[in-house]
């Protein structure tokens, strides 16, 4: 079975020992559960385009994901962001694993790190532009 796009992302980041250290299995696509436990990431694949060529589909693909680090503490939402970093950036191979997508690119576009007052957390926002073939 081949993976979706997300699918192998969540994979990935669970197999990844420093984050599940920093963050145990508190990895989500789009949003958290309501009753948190902090800290935590989420994911969110924003958009997703397709190469097209005179001659025909080639498969290439480019996914804009968002990735975030949830921490009630600065220090800790930047040790989980940097180690998101080191993992993802400039990675290429089977994304996922066995059976996943064929990343041939990982590039960080941005980091916005911002505390929300209200609810009194930080987070620290990653935006990835992933290469692949479908």
């Amino acid at each position: 079975m081949i993976l979706q796009f997300d699918e192998a992302l969540w994979k990935q980041l669970k197999a990844t020992t420093a984050l599940t250290a920093l963050v145990s299995t508190r990895i989500y696509n789009i949003k958290a559960p309501e009753s948190i436990t902090f800290p935590f990431v989420t994911f969110s694949e924003n958009s997703t385009t397709e190469t097209p060529y005179l001659a025909g589909y080639t498969g290439d693909a480019e996914a804009s994901v968002q990735i975030s680090a949830w921490s009630k503490t600065l220090l800790e939402a930047r040790s989980i962001a940097d180690v998101i970093r080191t993992t993802l950036w400039n990675y290429y191979g089977m994304l996922g694993g066995s059976g996943g997508v064929n990343v041939t690119g990982v590039l960080l576009d941005n980091q916005l790190p911002m505390y929300d007052e209200e609810t009194m957390y930080y987070v620290i926002h990653q935006q990835y532009n992933f290469m692949y073939k479908r």
